[in-house]
């Protein structure tokens, strides 16, 4: 009996001071994608388009009026993004207006196969395709 007391004081503290972050996330255990990306710069960490491709240094900045703004090597590309939830599977599109060949890979609609406040894990949702992206905030 006296170990129970300090403990149950002890989870009380624990469950307490729990990070707002996790709190916010829906039931699956995600942030919605219009949550995350709307704030802050997100960079391009990984992209493969059955195979892995070096798109360089690109940033997305997502607006929350649905544009974007797409940064690669120094040069700045406007686009447009959205958001859709289909049965429970949510999609992120992207549409960015570049002549680069390896930027305009990035434009499709998109699986959200992971989502945190800091890394997106994309992947398209075509059979057969491995295209995958990720993005982390930067």
């Amino acid at each position: 009996m006296k170990l129970t007391i300090p403990f149950l004081l002890l989870m009380t503290f624990a469950l307490a001071s729990c990070d707002k972050s996790e709190v916010n996330k829906t039931e699956e255990g995600r942030l919605p994608v219009t949550e995350a990306v709307k704030t802050g710069d997100w960079m391009v960490t990984y992209f493969e388009n059955n195979r892995s491709i070096d798109i360089g240094m690109t940033f997305i900045k997502f607006n929350s009026t649905g544009s974007l703004v797409a940064t690669q090597e120094g040069t700045d590309y406007n686009g447009t993004w959205t958001e859709k939830n289909t049965a429970g599977n949510n999609t992120l599109t992207i549409n960015i207006t570049t002549a680069s060949s390896s930027l305009k890979n990035v434009n499709r609609v998109w699986k959200v196969e992971n989502i945190s406040e800091y890394i997106i894990d994309l992947k398209d949702p075509s059979v057969g395709s491995k295209s995958t992206v990720q993005l982390m905030k930067h």
